[in-house]
């Protein structure tokens, strides 16, 4: 070869050194120097380990051009460098910007790079890929090293490389793995120099897009440790049972090394468990450097203890080598297996997985979670009736499996694997063959490190990546290597042969149902669902029982078990938050601390919030899952106890009342047995609840300390009774004083003291004792602070209008009942102002004795939607701060989250009813209420029905909704300065939809009419809650699509007269025709009871559509678009112009036949509601009698507006027309090239 040859094969060479990419953009490049995956376990001899926690020397630049290359040499001074504690993430001591991000990468998406220019908006940007440089000095104990010295890293986010003493020692990747190294040839003695650089972004970040914070540092143990050169290198002990599921096996293997530099000759290795198995293996001789593999024979042993979730007996293992090296674990004995119909066996057992997804996560620490919070963690887990956790979506620290199996947890152990952003796109790396063995390495190292833990029924192979042969081959690989255990991965399609099931996530009951019925063999698992974000996890009982009742669903995780917020506070410079362990006030969410991208508050899912406190929804799910059913025989007054569990007997459970008395011991039932019980009740009124637990439970933490529960229904209504001694009441008269203001002032004979006002149709003020009782009027509202579930709808234009809705008053009267005891009544003509969702609305407010009663019926305006609530807001003062009511209780409940309520009597202060979500929203709701009382010692109010036997729901809020939901975080919340509560005739349940369904059918509430009415009592001790005198009540007119109009009362039963147009009143019998004209309707009042006035309603004549016929159309999108949906009379159909193909512009016309001559005055139309898309600014209607010639009768404004999308009435003078032209001239949107109509109507002369 020719000298011009050598030279440029020599600049090649450089050019390839010079230009190559570094190990962290290089997906071929995982591991340097790295030990081969081992079980997590340490020598057992004393002084083996040397802990590198601690304090270090850091510093941190945000790219990695500016990080100081040369610190790993022993001689560079760090002593002007910050410190930093190991383990604990680098954001949590204020290095850079946490990110939260769901599925989109915190990085420009160019694999492998992860330092490609992203927007400038985005924190990677000035971020681009930071660098933490760690370095601390360590001596080693005397005599420390026993021939090898290993250093390891339990959790390093998310590309590191070592050096020790100036020598290189080696570059990982795979953050939540251990990497390990022997460092024996760098050590020194005296004091060596440890350094570490760590990247915050790697080739390896594109497996790891779990929705979780995009956090960076060392955040597990470091420890050094030291073995004998001839050595345990690993152990993996199988603690099966054979088919008679009573006799134990073992099997398993034991790999021992060589790591000196001599050949080593044979000794003998022993393995134990313990009292019932021992075996001794010789082993031979090994070369340096080389290992062998020591099969253990496999033995039964007989009548083992069984290890399961609720029997977690464990055995301990010892493995000792000759030399003295040894290795200790505990180990279960269990058997994992699919029944003939799809069921997950546990022991031979069918058995449901009451599981949660956890996040690990720490406020204070950011991914390093101290063994006190793992501990933590487990109990509430445990004591919330889970039997199992996912770990999602990585392997958890090595001591998480430890409390699993102690205290039995089923595990679903999950590998560092989600590239959730790219699955299914371009960049899609499941079938890209470079990046195969990354796969593969993640795979191993988790089942290598935690194939000994006996909760460990299931692997998976990480989440939401997508199929594809790189993660098949390593279903594949773990199905061969661990027979014993299933695989699982949610994106392999159904009858995968790569897994061991089928699943899905976030399924509504009814898909759910489907899943059921299909005719396989395969278990289906819900991996996730239960979205808890925020307010959540309507209708959950019925999961469970849809897990019960179906042998192939084998059960679910919940997402997830706690919120993942950082504690922070708001830097009021900035406006930014800023990470504050220990002392912030804010649990904080993606985007507080101006990370861009980010999710927002999506990784606040717990049942927990982050400070590990239990969220409204933990108590039904606890119970929903318990294992006790119930059944209550009223006759008999015997209850009838079954025990759920799978594994474990009632042995030492006893039942209890509220008060934590024992009632009866539990025989040792063994599962699906029953006993029948006697239970004598106490009291009649309300409901019964009964406990059950192993352990007297305290009456104050009830939910807490016992396991179970049952309310047995009560035999008497916690309704107060009607007052029986009206007679006796004193004589009362009552004056009314017209205001200047148009006002109404009233008072009583019998006290000066005792005042209220009306003003704006309202109870304004209420005076009593000499104080102001009401501190802001009753309003009626449709608002809820939006939950995070709401997230399916809370950004309609419906619902956000609702913020800012308001009401109107059109007319006041009032008139004096006469009588021993007078009674005045003041009649009020209310309308909506503002909002898309109006009403028009009667109330009538009777004020008699010291009680006012408020009664009205509502009728809508505008089509038919989904709305948060119906009901009334105001506010009391905050010193009457005691709070006693007769509801579902004791803890905040929903109309599809109250199965673990009780009806009863309970009382709390208004601060207890605060629910802290991480992000502010609607709380505290109580449903069935049949009174509510607010107290100081010496004054009171009480809420209760204005009509005997019906009930309301309520809330008893620090802040009102508005507020609520401004505020976004508690810490912004302003300070408490009045009592917020919430009367309501129905509230939108809560469902799942932030990640979901939506709440059942039946749970949401319309804007339909209704009538809806309570009353409120005040004074000094007013501590019955109770009516003096009911009224006659209120009656509500409606009419239906075939001019039927129906009268009904508010009083079941009672007697309405009607009169339509003026002419005398009769005796309503049944529905009636009317095509326009004035009802008015009066409920004549039973004896006792005060009259109320007659309410009216009039009706325009509305034409019958079905005649009507589509003569032509500019345009229309075919099918879900076409025009003839305008009047189907479905207001959730719709014209939609062409928006696939040709997407034409402005105008857009369509004819309509009326299919006869009319007198037309007016058209009406109503906008599409539920998209803003297509929204009309500008319409012409054109009338024609004969189709050709025509008249323009209106051109202008819609009036529709993106937050008024309402009926809309274009009047004109009497026009005879067969034909109508409608054409939109103009959008609403500046832009909008569609149109939309929902509905249309004429009106006729």
């Amino acid at each position: 070869m020719n000298m011009k040859v050598w030279v440029f094969a020599i600049c090649l060479i450089w050019v390839g050194v010079l230009f190559a990419a570094p190990e962290w953009e290089d997906e071929t490049i995982f591991q340097r120097n790295r030990e081969p995956a081992r079980a997590a376990l340490f020598p057992t001899a004393s002084g083996s380990t040397f802990s590198l926690n601690g304090t270090w020397r850091f510093h941190y630049v945000p790219r990695p051009e500016e990080r100081p290359i040369e610190f790993w040499k022993p001689a560079f001074d760090v002593s002007a460098w910050k410190t930093i504690e190991v383990p604990l993430s680098w954001q949590i001591a204020g290095y850079g910007t946490p990110i939260y991000s769901n599925e989109e990468y915190p990085f420009r998406v160019d694999p492998p790079r992860v330092t490609s220019e992203p927007p400038k908006n985005w924190t990677a940007y000035k971020e681009r890929n930071a660098v933490g440089s760690y370095r601390r000095t360590f001596t080693l104990p005397d005599g420390f090293s026993k021939g090898r010295v290993y250093l390891r890293f339990d959790g390093v986010e998310s590309a590191y490389y070592v050096w020790l003493n100036g020598i290189f020692i080696g570059y990982s990747e795979d953050s939540f793995t251990a990497g390990e190294y022997d460092v024996t040839a760098a050590l020194r003695p005296g004091e060596n120099v440890l350094a570490v650089e760590v990247y915050r972004w790697s080739d390896g970040s594109y497996l790891e897009d779990q929705d979780f914070w995009r956090l960076a540092g060392i955040f597990r143990d470091v420890t050094l440790w030291t073995a004998p050169e001839l050595q345990i290198r690993d152990v993996w002990v199988r603690a099966g049972l054979a088919d008679d599921y009573v006799t134990g096996t073992v099997s398993g293997d034991v790999w021992v090394r060589n790591a000196g530099v001599t050949s080593v000759h044979s000794g003998q290795v022993t393995v134990t468990v313990g009292s019932i198995y021992s075996e001794t293996m010789t082993v031979p001789e090994l070369a340096a450097g080389t290992e062998v593999r020591v099969t253990l024979p496999e033995r039964k042993v007989p009548n083992v203890l069984r290890w399961s979730a609720e029997t977690p007996y464990l055995y301990d293992v010892a493995v000792r080598l000759s030399n003295g090296d040894g290795r200790a674990f505990k180990t279960g004995f269990r058997r994992i297996e699919v029944g003939k119909q799809g069921e997950l066996l546990v022991n031979g057992v069918r058995t449901i997985l009451k599981g949660a997804n956890r996040h690990e996560m720490d406020p204070d620490r950011g991914r390093a979670v101290s063994r006190e919070r793992m501990e933590e963690d487990a109990r509430l887990l445990k004591e919330g009736n889970f039997n199992a956790v996912r770990t999602s979506h990585y392997p958890n620290h090595p001591y998480w499996y430890e409390l699993c199996d102690r205290l039995g947890l089923y595990v679903m152990d999950e590998a560092n694997i989600e590239a959730h952003q790219i699955r299914g796109t371009r960049y899609c790396l499941n079938n890209v063959l470079s990046w195969h063995e990354a796969y593969a390495f993640r795979v191993r190292n988790m089942f290598e490190r935690d194939k000994n833990h006996a909760s460990i029924i299931m692997w998976s192979l990480g989440n939401e990546t997508g199929a594809g042969k790189n993660l098949a081959d390593q279903g594949d690989w773990l199905k061969r290597q661990d027979p014993d255990r299933l695989v699982h991965y949610c994106d392999f399609p159904e009858n995968s042969p790569h897994n061991d099931m089928d699943s899905a996530m976030y399924r509504s009951h009814d898909s759910l149902q489907g899943y059921a019925k299909r005719n396989t063999h395969r278990p289906f698992l819900h991996v996730e669902y239960a979205h808890s974000m925020g307010n959540a996890c309507g209708n959950f009982d019925e999961y469970i029982a849809i897990y019960e009742r179906n042998p192939r669903m084998i059960g679910g995780f919940i997402w997830d078990f706690v919120d993942q917020g950082l504690r922070a506070r708001k830097d009021e410079v900035s406006g930014l938050f800023r990470v504050e362990p220990k002392t912030g006030d804010t649990l904080a969410f993606g985007g507080l601390f101006g990370d861009v991208p980010n999710f927002g508050s999506f990784c606040d899912n717990g049942v927990v919030t982050a400070d590990r406190l239990p969220k409204g929804q933990f108590w039904e799910i606890k119970h929903a899952q318990q294992y006790f059913g119930f059944s209550w025989n009223a006759q008999k007054q015997m209850l009838t106890i079954t025990s759920k569990y799978f594994h474990k007997t009632a042995e030492g459970y006893a039942l209890y009342n509220a008060q934590g008395q024992k009632m009866s011991a539990i025989p040792a039932l063994k599962p699906g047995e029953q006993v029948t019980l006697p239970v004598v009740i106490t009291r009649k009124e309300a409901d019964f609840p009964v406990f059950i637990g192993t352990v007297d439970p305290d009456p104050k933490r009830l939910f807490e300390t016992v396991e179970a529960w049952f309310a047995i229904p009560g035999e008497v209504s916690i309704q107060p009774p009607k007052y029986k001694d009206v007679a006796e009441l004193p004589a009362v008269k009552m004056r009314v004083r017209e205001r200047a203001d148009g006002a109404l002032e009233v008072t009583s004979s019998d006290s000066s003291e005792t005042r209220s006002v009306f003003r704006n149709g309202v109870v304004a003020e209420i005076r009593c004792n000499g104080k102001d009782i009401l501190v802001e009027p009753p309003r009626f509202t449709l608002y809820r602070a939006p939950i995070n579930n709401d997230r399916w709808i809370r950004g309609s234009v419906t619902w956000r209008s609702l913020l800012e809705q308001g009401n109107r008053c059109e007319s006041m009267t009032w008139r004096k009942i006469e009588g021993k005891q007078e009674a005045i009544q003041v009649i009020s003509k209310m309308v909506t102002q503002g909002g898309a969702v109006p009403y028009r609305y009667t109330l009538v407010w009777t004020v008699f004795m010291n009680t006012i009663t408020c009664e009205g019926v509502f009728y809508p305006q505008s089509a038919e939607e989904v709305i948060p609530r119906l009901g009334f807001e105001l506010a009391v003062g905050k010193e009457l701060s005691k709070v006693k009511y007769a509801a579902l209780g004791p803890t905040e409940n929903y109309p599809d989250r109250k199965s673990a309520m009780w009806h009863g009597r309970f009382e709390a202060e208004v601060k207890d009813f605060y629910v802290p979500y991480s992000e502010t929203q609607e709380y505290g709701n109580r449903e069935e209420a049949h009174w509510l009382r607010l107290e100081d010692g010496t004054n009171a109010i009480s809420f209760f029905p204005a009509m005997f036997g019906q009930t309301f729901a309520f809330s008893v809020n620090q802040w009102d909704a508005v507020t609520l939901h401004k505020a976004r975080v508690p810490s912004q919340l302003p300070p408490w300065e009045k009592t917020w509560i919430h009367l309501d005739y129905a509230q939108t349940g809560l469902g799942n939809g932030s990640c979901g369904p939506r709440p059942w059918m039946q749970y949401q509430v319309f804007n339909r009419p209704f009538m809806f009415g309570f009353a409120m009592r005040f004074g000094s001790r007013p501590y019955r809650s109770r009516l003096f005198k009911e009224t006659a009540g209120l009656a509500q007119i409606t009419r239906d699509s075939k001019n039927l109009v129906r009268v009904e009362p508010y009083r079941s039963g009672a007697t309405v007269m009607v009169s339509v147009n003026g002419a005398p009143a009769k005796r309503y019998e049944a529905p009636f025709l009317l095509e326009s004209g004035t009802v008015s309707a009066q409920v004549l009042p039973e004896v006792g009871q005060l009259p109320m006035p007659a309410t009216e309603r009039t009706f325009v004549k509305e034409v019958v559509r079905t005649a009507w016929k589509v003569l032509n159309v500019s345009s229309e999108e075919p099918g879900e678009g076409n025009v003839a949906h305008i009047f189907d009379g479905n207001p959730k159909t719709y014209w939609h112009t062409d928006w696939r193909n040709i997407r034409p512009g402005y105008p857009h016309t369509f004819t309509l036949d009326l299919g006869e001559m009319q007198e037309l005055v007016g058209l009406k139309a109503l906008p599409r509601t539920d998209e803003l898309n297509g929204l009309i600014g500008a319409c012409r209607v054109e009338l024609s009698c004969d189709g050709k010639t025509w008249k323009t009768v209106f051109d202008g404004d819609t009036g529709w507006k993106p937050q008024s999308r309402v009926w809309r009435t274009f009047e004109f003078a009497a026009t005879p027309a067969r034909y109508v032209r409608f054409t939109a001239t103009r959008p609403a949107v500046k832009g909008h090239i569609w149109a939309t109509l929902s509905e249309l109507s004429i009106i006729s002369k």
